[in-house]
């Protein structure tokens, strides 16, 4: 039997931006690492190197000096005030002896305490600071021009110094210029202590610029992948992925305009294959959609037709007897003109259907004022608003402007308007025309009280010479060509109509494009 290998668990970034954000966290951790642990001793280099520059310093100045003369103690001094060193200076013996047995100059400590068995006494001893012997001196570095660095223990004091020797080029003189090494070593904790300081303070600045920075550049790509999974799903003609440089282009610039062509290439490829896919299909019920309307339209036309020809004809034959009855005669001959003007009004609305249906593309749109193009349409009904003791209320009052074809779109309002006067029903008689603002158009609603339209009728009223029982039938039982005409209207111009049962009546709706 094999026994199964233990699962890893292993840790996996599919957020770009920590991915990216921790591998730059990471090596700036290990940079500033090894800059904490670094030795003292680098430090204390760095101090000493500093004294080195001031101990050479002085030795040039003590070179240039006169010992002989008087008042070179005094410059002696100056010199080790200036550079803040402590200075020793021994000469050769007088008869030639190598040894430099005689102190020129030496800063000395003027009181040292010893033990005894009492407790602590002092005398005072002239015991030179450094108090150099070559027996106590341990050299480091030795230089060219005669310099050697190195450190010295005060046997007498027990204090250590770092300093600088060397001999006179005439070799009389030998020059000592040295440092108390514990301030060398407090000088080198202090820099030590102060780059751990400002090492964590960079670390924690660098972590919140590196994080901006990281969050700025896979900032696109995080858009990229966003949009790019809305593409994989839908077939939304809109989406394209945002540039985020406006004014320069970068390469992420230069991919993300790549994916929106290859995105806008691959909708229009799978369009053009519905659409040569379908080709036949739409062909074949185009042609029955046609045949259907046509004998809906000539069904219609003929029922329309078939009454008010009986009533002339009816009445035309019953005036050839009533023709000494000249008040019985007027009233035939009234009824005989109004199916006429029946007759004619349905025969101007097959044309009107028919002009808007076969002649889309001849559509006028022209640049208006909706306030204006309502209001005018209000004032010319105005007496028929106070024949019927209506209530127009116009809360179009901005002014807006829309695109259309006026000279059709004057046929929507219209009718629209006509219908609620004819149809208004309730103890206040009120027609409210108001307007809201949609995404790409504007929506204009005329509400007249009455009665609601039954639900099963509100599809198919749209429909060419639809019947049905409703409060709301139009004379002689039918609802004519007038909304299959806004329909027609509306569709001509892309837009849309609709209408609704609302709180005290219904309220037509019809768009028009908002003008850019």
């Amino acid at each position: 039997m094999t026994s199964k290998k233990p699962k890893i668990n292993r840790i996996r970034f599919t957020n770009i931006r920590s991915h990216v954000f921790l591998n730059f966290l990471l090596i700036l951790a290990v940079i500033l690492s090894l800059v904490l642990i670094t030795s003292q001793n680098f430090y204390t280099g760095m101090v000493e190197t500093n004294r080195i520059s001031d101990f050479r310093r002085s030795i040039s100045a003590l070179e240039e000096l006169n010992l002989e003369k008087s008042g070179a103690i005094s410059e002696i001094m100056n010199i080790e005030k200036e550079n803040k060193v402590i200075i020793e200076v021994y000469g050769s013996g007088r008869n030639g002896d190598p040894e430099y047995d005689r102190t020129i100059y030496a800063s000395s400590i003027q009181e040292l305490y010893y033990a005894s068995g009492t407790g602590l006494a002092s005398k005072t001893v002239p015991v030179p600071l450094v108090n150099y012997s070559a027996d106590s001196f341990t050299p480091k570095i030795k230089y060219d021009d005669g310099c050697v660095v190195g450190k010295t223990l005060n046997e007498t004091t027990g204090k250590s110094y770092f300093l600088m020797t060397k001999e006179s080029s005439y070799g009389r003189y030998l020059f000592i210029v040295a440092s108390d090494y514990e301030i060398i070593e407090a000088r080198s904790q202090a820099i030590s202590t102060s780059s751990k300081v400002i090492t964590v303070v960079v670390f924690i600045v660098l972590s919140i610029a590196i994080y901006f920075y990281t969050t700025g550049v896979t900032s696109p790509l995080r858009t990229i992948n966003t949009v790019t999974k809305m593409m994989a799903t839908t077939n939304d003609k809109s989406l394209r992925i945002p540039r985020r440089n406006k004014h320069f282009r970068t390469e992420t610039d230069e991919t993300i305009e790549n994916i929106n062509k290859m995105y806008s290439s691959l909708i229009t490829t799978q369009e053009m294959l519905r659409e040569r896919s379908a080709v036949l299909s739409d062909e074949l019920k185009q042609r029955e959609a046609d045949r259907l309307l046509r004998e809906n339209m000539n069904a219609g036309i003929s029922h329309e037709l078939k009454t008010p020809i009986a009533i002339i004809m009816g009445y035309a034959e019953g005036a050839k007897f009533i023709l000494d009855d000249k008040d019985t005669l007027i009233e035939y001959c009234d009824t005989i003109i109004e199916e006429c003007n029946r007759m004619n009004e349905l025969v101007a609305g097959i044309l009107s259907l028919s002009s808007v249906k076969y002649n889309q593309n001849s559509m006028n749109y022209e640049r208006f004022s909706i306030r204006d193009f309502i209001n005018e349409n209000i004032q010319k009904r105005q007496k028929l608003f106070e024949d019927n003791d209506i209530t127009v209320q116009n809360f179009v009052t901005e002014d807006i402007y829309g695109m259309a074809d006026l000279s059709n779109l004057n046929f929507v309002i219209s009718n629209m308007l006509s219908n609620a006067i004819s149809y208004i029903g309730g103890d206040r008689r009120i027609i409210r025309i108001r307007l809201e603002e949609m995404e790409f158009a504007y929506r204009i609603f005329v509400f007249n009280t009455g009665n609601h339209i039954p639900d099963d009728m509100l599809e198919a009223m749209w429909m060419n010479f639809y019947r049905g029982d409703s409060a709301r039938l139009r004379s002689g039982n039918h609802f004519g060509l007038g909304l299959s005409i806004i329909k027609a209207v509306q569709d001509a111009h892309s837009q849309q109509t609709g209408v609704n049962n609302v709180d005290g009546g219904v309220e037509f709706w019809f768009d028009i494009q908002v003008a850019r």
